[in-house]
């Protein structure tokens, strides 16, 4: 058998140096530590439980950057020299190898673990909803379409993207959230989801999808663009949400101008095949950008540049 091997997307740095390796012990020699030394093979897990790391997803991801296993093995080959196998699809780790060098996390690098089936399956099946097929228009030259979310869906089955659980006490007033540096969709509590968890992972899945797509463009820009899949996620709901929303009933101003713009998209989709096209200059994007601008949380970086790096 091939061994699988795929070159990440991204560039990958090692040794790691963010967050700087654990001090007092920041790399680990196996050729000559541990069970090798008594001619025994010693892998991630047993390298993580000597260190006090739980489970040794922390410390490959620590190391490389990445979770899917074929990178992986790019990872392993490229950066330890990896070439032995014991079931032809995967490298291990071997006294052998031309760099058996293992750098060891701070005991505080948790947050990349990844997460129970719950999350990822939470993610796939938000994404596998008929609504999303619905939930299409470009914004301000941003594209949003079922082909975008598609990317995203395939890229978390791939482990690409991962997803992560955390709690409202870790993450209070957010519902789920995408870190474009680390490539992961975190969701608070996927064991009880709600529309509206739902609705954010709709949200922060288009953000994804821009970085899968390499969109560049500032935070105000892509943030007017989610929060419009959002509130049309929301408008999906109902049979005829024109009849169902007033936009004027929502509690912030820019959930109420995205509402609108969304409302106006689902106008279009039902007797339009081509998608709705709103411009830079349009005053219902001006309005909507405005409006997010006084959102604290994006209002001192909302002219930032977003920095999709890709997946």
């Amino acid at each position: 058998m091939a061994i699988l091997s795929r070159t990440p997307l991204r560039p990958i740095a090692f040794p790691p140096n963010t967050p700087p390796p654990r001090a007092g012990k920041p790399s680990y020699r196996y050729a000559t530590a541990g069970k090798w030394t008594a001619g025994r093979r010693e892998g991630f897990a047993a390298i993580a439980s000597r260190h006090g790391i739980t489970t040794p997803w922390p410390l490959i991801f620590y190391n490389f950057q990445v979770r899917n296993p074929e990178e992986v093995n790019w990872a392993l080959g490229r950066f330890l020299g990896c070439t032995k196998t014991l079931d032809g699809k995967n490298y291990c780790l071997d006294p052998s190898d031309a760099n058996p060098v293992i750098y060891i996390p701070p005991l505080s690098f948790t947050g990349l673990d990844p997460s129970s089936e719950t999350t990822r399956t939470l993610i796939l099946s938000t994404l596998d909803r008929a609504e999303i097929s619905g939930i299409r228009f470009k914004l301000a030259r941003l594209p949003v379409d079922l082909r975008g979310f598609q990317a995203v869906s395939s890229a978390v089955r791939a482990r690409s993207i991962l997803a992560l659980a955390t709690t409202a006490a870790a993450m209070p007033g957010i519902r789920a959230m995408y870190n474009t540096v680390f490539n992961y969709i975190q969701v608070r509590d996927p064991g009880s989801p709600t529309l509206g968890t739902r609705a954010n992972i709709v949200h922060e899945s288009v953000h994804a999808a821009m970085d899968l797509r390499r969109v560049g463009g500032d935070v105000l820009r892509h943030e007017a663009a989610t929060h419009v899949a959002e509130a049309l996620f929301y408008a999906y709901q109902y049979t005829d949400p024109t009849l169902s929303i007033d936009p004027t009933s929502l509690p912030v101003p820019h959930a109420r101008m995205a509402m609108a713009i969304a409302l106006d998209i689902w106008r279009h989709n039902q007797t339009n095949l081509t998608d709705l096209e709103i411009g830079e200059s349009d005053y219902r994007y001006r309005l909507l950008r405005f409006a997010l601008s006084l959102v604290p949380q994006y209002a001192a970086r909302g002219d930032i540049d977003i920095g999709n790096d890709g997946v």
